[in-house]
């Protein structure tokens, strides 16, 4: 994180990953499901401009990494689904009373 207070700058780059971990429970002889590590890079910017104002820019998920669910059946692996969720932008502005 970097913040300059004189300025009213706040910059923050994030970056988040998870192991595999169960996804759903099967009830029945089917097996369970398992969501693959993934990770995720975001960026948050906040300019302070006239009086009250603030300027916000965001973009997350920056590597636009893949989910991938799967499960094993006799020592093999099935892709249950994979799908990306995409690059986000988005831009603000905040009030400050």
């Amino acid at each position: 994180n970097y913040i300059n207070y004189d300025f009213g700058t706040s910059v923050s780059l994030d970056y988040n990953v998870f192991g595999e971990r169960l996804s759903k429970v099967s009830a029945n002889i089917t097996p369970d499901v398992f969501e693959q590590p993934a990770s995720r890079l975001n960026l948050n910017i906040s300019q302070k401009i006239i009086d009250n104002f603030t300027l916000k820019f965001a973009v997350k998920n920056i590597l636009n990494s893949s989910h991938k669910e799967v499960y094993k059946y006799n020592g093999q692996e099935y892709i249950y689904r994979e799908y990306t969720n995409g690059i986000n932008y988005s831009v603000g502005i905040s009030y400050e009373l």
